[in-house]
Order: C-alpha cells, then sequence, then structure tokens
C-alpha cells in the first residue's frame, strides 16, 4: 500500500501528505467492519479542518476513533472542544455539514485515562484476519502545522520519523488500541 521501505527522517510536508493521502485511503474502503483510527496527542484546528474535510470528501461508512489529549493544542492553548469549532468555522460548514462531522468524528473522539504521547494512523479491517488486516503508519509528528505545514527557516523543515507497517488484527489490538484503552 505504501512504498516506504524501512523507517526514515523526513521533513514535515513529506509525511502529511503521505498521512492524508493514507487517511483518504482508508476511508475508501468504505466498509462498515473497518475502523480508522486517529492517535495524535496533539492537534490544532488547521489539521482538524483537514481531518474534516477529507472525511466529507469521502462519503465513506468506514468508522473512525480519534484518540487526543484534552488540552491538544498547545501551541494555541485550546481544548479539543475549542479546536473542534474552530475547525468547523474554518470550513464554513452548513448546518447538515456539521451534523455529518460530528456523527462521524466528534461523537468518536475518545480522551485516554493517562498520558500518552503516541502518533499513528491506523486501519483494521475485522474481515481480514490474516498478517496484513491492520495497517499502521507510526510518526513522531504531531497533528498541527508546525509539524506538517511548518515552512522552512534557514532552508531547513521540521524532521520527524515515519513508518508504515502491517500486522494482524491481533496485533494491532494488543500493541496499539488496547493500551490507550486501559485505565
Amino acid at each position: 500500500m505504501v512504498n516506504l521501505g524501512a523507517p526514515v527522517l523526513s521533513e514535515g510536508p513529506y509525511i502529511y501528505e503521505l498521512w492524508k493521502g493514507l487517511f483518504r485511503r482508508f476511508l475508501d474502503t468504505n466498509n462498515c467492519r473497518c475502523t480508522v483510527y486517529v492517535v495524535t496527542p496533539y492537534v490544532d484546528s488547521e489539521i482538524m479542518k483537514d481531518i474534516y474535510k477529507i472525511v466529507l470528501d469521502a462519503e465513506s461508512s468506514t468508522k473512525i476513533l480519534m484518540f487526543v489529549r484534552i488540552r491538544c493544542n498547545t501551541y494555541g492553548n485550546e481544548d479539543i472542544n475549542a479546536v473542534k469549532e474552530n475547525a468547523k468555522k474554518k470550513l464554513g460548514l452548513l448546518e447538515s455539514k456539521r451534523d455529518v462531522i460530528i456523527d462521524k468524528v466528534d461523537k468518536n473522539i475518545r480522551i485516554p485515562p493517562h498520558t500518552f504521547h503516541a502518533k499513528f494512523l491506523g486501519l483494521l479491517d475485522a474481515r481480514d484476519e490474516t498478517n496484513s488486516g491492520a495497517k499502521v503508519l507510526v510518526t513522531s509528528a504531531n497533528c498541527t502545522v508546525w509539524h506538517y505545514k511548518s515552512f522552512p527557516k534557514d532552508g531547513l523543515c521540521n524532521l520527524d520519523s515515519v513508518a508504515y507497517n502491517e500486522m494482524s488484527v491481533g496485533n494491532f489490538e494488543k500493541h496499539f488500541v488496547r493500551p490507550l484503552q486501559r485505565n
């Protein structure tokens, strides 16, 4: 699915394009037995706006679960509710589209009971019992403009790690999902 090979260090804009492309592709599965996981401790309204736009464009039945910290935008000192509202304002959503976003994304945002700093985008396909039923892009980049869209300073962009892996549904649940849900 992704020609990434071994884990690498890369600039934020490249990682974000990869992340958005995979998010679109994961939603294209359009299957109610699949779940897309968006996990990041930090997200700002600009990236949340992009998440909303991708979800609206996809018109997918694939379930989305998002895990964030309650105070998720340290740069803007905003909590998740402010980030969501600011993102919706930036999109200028009609009421019907707001309802779709609330239903598909906002109702499925989880705040883990403990601090976490994991960042990944994952697809769990419950129909696939093979060793590739789950796909995951792991990165050190937060879902913020500062990490993904920062402009070069002195010719340098923010560097973060990124790795793509496929694994069994059981391994994904054990190593990625359950740790976020335990008390």
